[in-house]
């Protein structure tokens, strides 16, 4: 009782504290969020907690984590700008709309968050419900479903695009946010829409996408302003780069097969990239990743010095260091472990449980589509090499336990399926920034290929066992 009492007292004198400073300068400059969530997961340390995840372009802010009560009850103070914050309640994610110097209220059950009633009380009220409801309404849109045709597609994202634009403007949204929310309505539809012609075209060589998807497409790619606010904004000129990208991986593939994409990718965003704010994004979206496929790793560095010209220090820290890292997981080298992460079949397994084996590792998830296309390889992949000495491990980064089971039993996933912790040292070393990604270990867990080739990439992959006696 007298540390519930401490507490209360410490929350007020620190709230009293805020307002004589916020009154002495003429305004407030943070926000109250109080509420209660019920059935959030109690997590390994005995605590419950969600994150507050800022806005898009509050990209400087951090998530901020509040612990709940027993009861699933909260209060905490928001430090910062206004704008469309989410709260992760570890299952769902949920949007509220906060401003500077106001009071907000929320209370749902995390078990039923879609279905059931989210109460909300204090300021903005209707702009939060209209958030709310949209979400709870939202239809999930199967981008890599490409046996459809790109009329049918075009007619499901149309009819949605329609549903959201007659709710908005049915909606009490103040005119700043109908603006901000029609354009992020906009560019979720085209980038939905690039996305599944992109999907397509891979599948299907001969596609064409029709004149009116490429007119609707044909639009700025350089509007530093919209890249900085609009997240669906920023994805569209993540999708057209990369296919600008490819394009010319492939023209100069052909005059030189020796040519690795890997190698030169940052050269090549600072070739095609007008935009300085841009240019400097993207290389930070690509630079940590590619620096694992790139085979001179001193060369690719010396270029992310040269053409990043951002202002990150995190970032050029995380570049030097996983330099450094690479240079010592070389070959023989005992690989970084892992520990008791839970296993499909049940119980858990940690790296060690493997010895005796050759271990080929899998790090994907879910919500990862790259890791789909690979997925049918990798099967293919186990079945050739059934009755070998090695087992081919699956390593998840997904969040939501539920949804890497569901994945699994849906689509019949072989091998040994483990759900890791993303923030986990075995990670961190292999400077794994994004997947999918593959190692290959010996049978005494050390290093053979801390970036192995994928399962796509059969015949370097078949080459690589065949060069330990598989």
């Amino acid at each position: 009782m007298r540390i519930i009492l401490q507490t209360v007292l410490t929350l007020i004198l620190f709230l009293f504290s805020l307002t004589s400073y916020s009154q002495k300068n003429g305004k407030t400059s943070y926000i109250i969020l109080t509420g209660k969530i019920e059935n959030v997961a109690t997590q390994t340390n005995g605590k419950k907690t969600i994150e507050l995840v800022p806005p898009y372009y509050l990209k400087s802010d951090k998530e901020k984590i509040i612990y709940l009560g027993d009861d699933g009850s909260f209060t905490d103070t928001v430090m910062t700008g206004k704008g469309l914050y989410y709260i992760f309640d570890q299952t769902n994610v949920v949007p509220i709309y906060l401003d500077k110097s106001k009071t907000y209220t929320i209370t749902y059950n995390s078990s039923n968050y879609r279905k059931g009633v989210v109460n909300l009380l204090g300021a903005d009220t209707s702009i939060n419900r209209y958030f709310i409801e949209k979400d709870q309404n939202r239809v999930f849109v199967d981008r890599l479903n490409v046996q459809r045709s790109e009329e049918e597609f075009r007619e499901l994202i149309g009819k949605i695009r329609h549903g959201q634009l007659q709710r908005l403007t049915e909606s009490k949204l103040p005119q700043y946010l109908k603006e901000e929310e029609a354009k992020y309505i906009k560019y979720e539809w085209l980038s939905e829409l690039y996305y599944f012609l992109v999907a397509k075209q891979e599948s299907y060589p001969d596609f064409k996408p029709s004149l009116i998807s490429k007119n609707e497409l044909n639009i700025n790619y350089n509007n530093e302003e919209e890249y900085k606010r609009q997240p669906y904004y920023s994805k569209l000129v993540s999708i057209y780069y990369d296919e600008k990208m490819n394009c010319a991986n492939k023209k100069n593939k052909e005059k030189d097969s020796a040519y690795s994409n890997s190698q030169h990718v940052i050269k090549l965003i600072d070739s095609l990239v007008a935009n300085k704010y841009i240019k400097n994004d993207l290389i930070k979206q690509y630079a940590r990743s590619q620096l694992t496929r790139a085979e001179n790793k001193e060369a690719y560095y010396n270029d992310f010095v040269k053409y990043y010209t951002g202002d990150d220090e995190e970032l050029k820290q995380s570049m030097y260091d996983a330099y450094l890292r690479f240079t010592r997981l070389r070959k023989g080298t005992p690989s970084p472990e892992f520990f008791n992460y839970p296993e499909y079949k049940g119980g858990s397994k940690s790296l060690k449980d493997f010895k005796g084996k050759f271990v080929y590792i899998d790090i994907w998830a879910t919500w990862c589509g790259n890791c789909w296309r690979e997925l049918p390889y990798l099967k293919k992949m186990e079945e050739e090499y059934a009755n070998k000495n090695i087992v081919f491990l699956s390593l998840s980064w997904d969040r939501f336990e539920n949804e890497w089971k569901e994945a699994i039993q849906k689509y019949s996933l072989s091998g040994v399926q483990l759900l890791a912790n993303r923030e986990d040292d075995f990670f961190t070393t292999y400077a794994v920034s994004g997947i999918p990604r593959y190692i290959f270990l010996d049978t005494n867990s050390c290093i053979i290929d801390y970036n192995a080739p994928m399962p796509s990439e059969k015949e370097k992959l078949e080459e690589l066992f065949k060069s330990v006696g598989l």
